[in-house]
């Protein structure tokens, strides 16, 4: 989010989500970024989701050899990031999701079509950065917000 590029964002329409029952800081293995970002606006919040797997709250890969659970874990992480920012799965705009071996793209695709056949997905075959994570995820949601006192969007 050092990147976003809107004009005028005020240090207080920006927040770092995060459920600390479930994920762990990512510094705690080596990486600097922020798991989800919330960008709040008077009649609605953006919510960034960067490149999420299925870890546990210790920051150990869940799942393992197992790309359908792996896919619903990160799912679900993602879900408890966007629940910190007051919204959920359900707002997300689209998703992008990265497979290691891309013979798992029609195992992936039938399962994104029946439980989330309303959303965007776009698989893509991609390099993730731990060996044991087979699938990550990441996206953007919207959600209403109703706080006059933040600049419009």
């Amino acid at each position: 989010m050092d990147a976003y590029s809107v004009v005028g964002v005020k240090p207080q329409q920006v927040s770092y989500l995060n459920d600390f029952e479930r994920l762990n800081l990512t510094e705690e293995y080596n990486v600097t970024f922020e798991r989800g970002t919330r960008i709040a606006y008077a009649d609605r919040s953006h919510y960034f989701i960067s490149g999420t797997a299925s870890i546990d709250r210790n920051g150990d890969v869940v799942h393992k050899g197992n790309v359908i659970r792996q896919l619903d874990r990160a799912l679900d992480n993602v879900d408890a990031l966007l629940m910190d920012g007051d919204a959920n799965l359900n707002d997300m705009k689209y998703l992008i999701v990265y497979l290691r071996d891309p013979t798992d793209y029609s195992r992936v695709k039938q399962y994104l079509d029946f439980h989330l056949p309303e959303l965007p997905a776009f698989v893509v075959e991609g390099a993730v950065c731990r060996p044991e994570w087979l699938v990550e995820v990441e996206g953007v949601a919207v959600a209403p917000n109703e706080d006059p006192a933040l600049p419009a969007f």
